[in-house]
């Protein structure tokens, strides 16, 4: 049976270092696997868990001590993960549906189970909120959707990473100028793909969050 799990860790850097979070997934023999650390000043770190209700899914949410939800996981093995980013210009937003941030987030991890669906439904929406932010979804059969304001990006790469830069706006990720990300790259190149927890950690703890 096709299962996805989550690692996360919660990372406090020292001052002046460079913010760079990173999410990594891979899938292999029906199985995948989904990790991302959270660089942030904050070390208040809260997992908080959410009934279904009325709604297909309950969700399991993670963040800080503002209660906002900085990634989760739902019932269905639907993964989303959001990245601080540089300013990015949104301009495809004419009649879009405004749905606040803090609304959209709990719709989709209580209502989906498949990045295509959500692709179908932030189609829709109106992101102006994303010039500064970038959403990941990662679902249980291993396929991606990468969320800029004006760009819904499906992937289903086996082995695939994501930090802090728009892939709409890059043509090659090795000239990404983010230590971290160009650490993991490295790693998982020199390594033999593995869909167990001990290859993903290694992915983490080698490459993505050192400082």
């Amino acid at each position: 049976m096709r299962y996805l799990s989550i690692l996360i860790a919660a990372i406090l850097l020292v001052p002046h270092s460079t913010l760079a979070c990173s999410m990594y997934k891979i899938t292999r023999n029906g199985k995948t696997i989904v990790g991302n650390n959270e660089d942030w000043f904050s070390a208040n770190t809260q997992i908080w868990f959410v009934p279904k209700g009325n709604n297909p899914y309950g969700v399991m949410n993670v963040g800080f001590e503002n209660g906002f939800p900085q990634g989760a996981i739902n019932e269905a093995g639907l993964v989303f993960d959001g990245f601080a980013m540089p300013f990015l210009e949104i301009k495809n937003t004419k009649d879009k549906i405004k749905v606040p941030v803090t609304e959209l987030l709990p719709s989709i991890m209580h209502n989906y189970s498949t990045v295509k669906e959500v692709k179908e439904y932030l189609s829709k929406i109106d992101l102006s909120y994303l010039s500064t932010s970038m959403l990941v979804f990662v679902d249980r059969g291993g396929e991606y959707l990468i969320v800029e304001g004006d760009e819904l990006i499906l992937g289903n790469n086996a082995e695939q990473s994501f930090s802090n830069f728009y892939p709409s706006q890059i043509s090659n990720p090795e000239k990404v100028n983010i230590d971290f990300y160009q650490n993991g790259l490295k790693h998982l190149k020199a390594s033999e793909a593995q869909s167990n927890f001990d290859y993903c950690s290694s992915v983490s703890s080698d490459a993505f969050v050192k400082v």
